[in-house]
């Protein structure tokens, strides 16, 4: 499943982008970037690929990776829009 993360124009998006993504890594989850650019402005989204894992379990533990980076929490925000 994939799980969309969108930016929120607040904080430094590149320091939380590279805190997520290796708090994403350490999980062995790979993450996606849609719009580089974007997400250097603090738009955009990215997704990451949470496998063998049911819609709210893979949000939850997007979610949790999320919390690990403090930067990350206001820089982005879980979307709507899940696959």
């Amino acid at each position: 499943m994939r799980v969309y993360l969108e930016g929120t124009g607040q904080g430094d998006p590149l320091t939380a982008f590279a805190q997520f993504s290796r708090a994403a890594t350490a999980r062995t989850l790979p993450v996606t970037i849609e719009d580089p650019v974007a997400i250097q402005k603090g738009s955009g989204r990215f997704f990451v690929d949470v496998r063998h894992v049911h819609t709210q379990d893979a949000i939850a533990v997007v979610q949790a990776v999320l919390d690990q980076a403090p930067d990350a929490v206001e820089a982005f925000e879980l979307s709507t829009a899940q696959d």
